[in-house]
């Protein structure tokens, strides 16, 4: 079984290397093929969108929701290709703008690091590049779980200029992270996906497991929290760095975080409602069913 497997890793691997050598027009034809194939048939990631858009846009028909999966999978694959030459001229530069620096560098005057929020919407490789290339940025990243496209991607994040801090071990994740913020520095944190061990909120109305670590981190050291996100409006890149956000502090601890993170999940609601079609999170189980949440419960609980 794991010799299957590994021997289908390499194979996606070396079709994705191949892939991205092709020029951009013809892979843009044949991802539009690809995604409507995947969206007319009955595969497992295309339940998963379908399963997640159905909580947000229940109103929908099918035909709208065919639509916008097809632009949801076109659109992250479509970053994949141009973050495999991320490192090669300075296309994505050209390409950028950005709105809001003053946010970021007030924040930053501070001198008790900054926490950047945002989520996985859009081609937020390209954000990165960007703060890499200007600040002192740390990314708390998480390996694919192929191996090779692991190591591909982390050749890629050096050669962009991007520094990452594994997620797991967590203890060193974490000891990491705050020895960098207490530097001054700027750590960028995805806050949108879901996690089993983290705190239930609202998000889009629908309690589910949500990271607790920009809350946490930002409580512990005072450290301002800057909304950064990236969009695509034609052939350009728009970077939007917010204002800091008013976060709550008081005596009671799990108060604040529970507060400060559903505060977090509306920013990131606010930037999903404005392009849907952008987030990744649809093709992960960030909703979870009513009775996958009640099975998990009994799970944590018979522990």
């Amino acid at each position: 079984m794991r010799r299957r497997r590994k021997g289908l890793d390499l194979f996606l691997y070396l079709a994705a290397r191949v892939i991205v050598t092709l020029p951009a027009p013809l892979v843009k034809r044949v991802l539009k093929v690809v995604c409507y194939l995947i969206v007319m048939s009955n595969l497992r990631l295309k339940k998963t969108i379908f399963h997640n858009l159905s909580f947000l846009f229940p109103q929908k028909g099918l035909l709208k929701k065919r639509r916008l999966a097809q632009k949801i999978i076109f659109n992250a694959a479509w970053n994949i290709y141009r973050n495999n030459r991320l490192h090669r001229g300075n296309w994505a530069k050209k390409l950028t703008r950005v709105e809001g620096r003053e946010n970021l560098e007030n924040a930053w005057e501070k001198r008790k690091g900054v926490i950047c929020l945002s989520a996985h919407l859009g081609n937020f490789g390209v954000l990165l590049s960007y703060l890499s290339c200007n600040y002192p940025v740390k990314t708390i990243t998480n390996d694919s779980t192929n191996p090779y496209f692991a190591r591909h991607v982390r050749k890629i994040r050096e050669l962009s200029g991007i520094v990452g801090i594994p997620r797991r071990p967590i203890f060193h994740s974490v000891k990491e992270s705050l020895r960098w913020l207490q530097a001054g520095n700027i750590l960028f944190i995805l806050a949108d996906e879901y996690r089993r061990k983290g705190v239930l909120v609202p998000f889009f109305g629908i309690p589910v497991g949500t990271q607790t670590a920009p809350a946490a981190f930002a409580r512990r050291l005072g450290s301002p929290v800057v909304p950064v996100t990236i969009g695509k409006r034609g052939e350009e890149y728009i970077i939007r760095i917010e204002p800091e956000l008013k976060l709550v502090y008081s005596h009671n601890y799990q108060e604040d975080i529970k507060r400060n993170t559903e505060l977090f999940n509306r920013v990131i609601e606010r930037w999903i409602k404005e392009d849907p079609e952008e987030w990744l999170g649809w093709m992960n189980r960030r909703f979870l069913a009513p009775k996958r949440r009640r099975d998990e419960k009994k799970t944590e609980e018979s522990r």
